[in-house]
């Protein structure tokens, strides 16, 4: 009676243990002493191997969680799955011994060493991503903060929180060093731009594409940022090399006109001129520099006559 209240109380099935325990009592007091004893005898028995069941589920549960746990960590558990399946059967065939080392089998500890090999590893990836960001200049300051988050969670033995922070702090990282390429080749752009509007270029065209750049990185669409900064270098050097073959087309324009003023004869030089600048709106640079060029010596020479 003592072993069954003591093991009761701790919440172990006592239904088999008592059943004996009173046909004992029946026994005592039919005066059955022989039988009553046995029943006893059977009952404390009973007690044991209930008090042992209990430990061995116990047993059980934990090495599950703890398998399962692993599992998550992306360790192969395959082997100790196994085992523990094994255990079970024997568990319910009531072969505890053999649950027992079964269990052994299935080598908790060993698992244990590799998941926190596992994430040590984990972790000292995580922090070199985090160190190839900042060398690239992409601001990792919350990269780090995930980091040192999955440190502490991986010392504490909270493997599952200390995953999450880690991929975070990955992902963070690898974010900061896409923002800040695809930054610079924004300031590239912008620089590349403020040249040419100093030089006179018409950079309407520019500037939109700039502007939709500048929306890509806001979105994080870092591949479409590249190319738009792309096509804006492209569509900023076309406008300078415009501006640049007008310069010649300009000043052919004014001394025609300054002749012309003078009632000079410049039908020629005129026709050149416009010829020019006919092939700059075609972006024949080449051959409007060259018309240009011809228009002025064409005026040089009607001024002279």
């Amino acid at each position: 009676r003592r072993a069954q209240a003591a093991e009761g109380a701790k919440g172990v099935d006592m239904s088999v243990a008592k059943r004996l325990i009173e046909a004992a009592e029946r026994a005592e007091a039919a005066g059955e002493f022989a039988k009553a004893l046995d029943s006893g005898r059977a009952a404390k028995r009973a007690v044991e191997i209930a008090r042992r069941r209990a430990r061995i589920e116990a047993d059980l549960a934990r090495a599950e969680a703890r398998i399962d746990e692993v599992r998550e960590a992306g360790i192969d558990t395959l082997a100790s799955e196994r085992n523990l399946e094994l255990a079970r059967k024997a568990a319910y065939e009531g072969a505890f011994e053999d649950v027992e080392n079964l269990l052994a089998r299935a080598s908790l500890k060993a698992l244990e060493g590799r998941q926190e090999r596992h994430f040590k590893s984990l972790i000292e990836r995580a922090a070199e991503r985090i160190a190839h960001a900042k060398e690239r200049g992409g601001d990792v300051s919350r990269a780090a903060e995930a980091h040192s988050k999955a440190r502490k969670a991986a010392s504490m033995g909270a493997y599952g929180e200390a995953r999450r922070h880690t991929e975070a702090a990955v992902d963070l990282a690898d974010d900061a060093r896409k923002y800040s390429r695809a930054e610079a080749f924004l300031v590239t752009v912008q620089a590349e731009a403020d040249a040419a509007r100093k030089a006179g270029a018409d950079l309407t065209e520019a500037r939109e594409i700039v502007s939709q750049a500048r929306e890509a990185l806001r979105k994080g669409v870092y591949a479409d940022v590249q190319k738009f900064a792309h096509l804006a270098g492209v569509a900023i050097r076309e406008a300078r090399r415009f501006a640049q073959a007008e310069v010649p087309i300009k000043i052919a324009e004014r001394e025609v006109k300054k002749e012309e003023r003078r009632g000079t004869e410049a039908a020629r030089a005129r026709q050149a001129v416009d010829a020019a600048a006919a092939a700059l709106q075609e972006r024949d640079f080449a051959k409007s520099r060259a018309l240009a060029k011809e228009a002025l010596e064409l005026v040089r020479a009607a001024s002279i006559l």
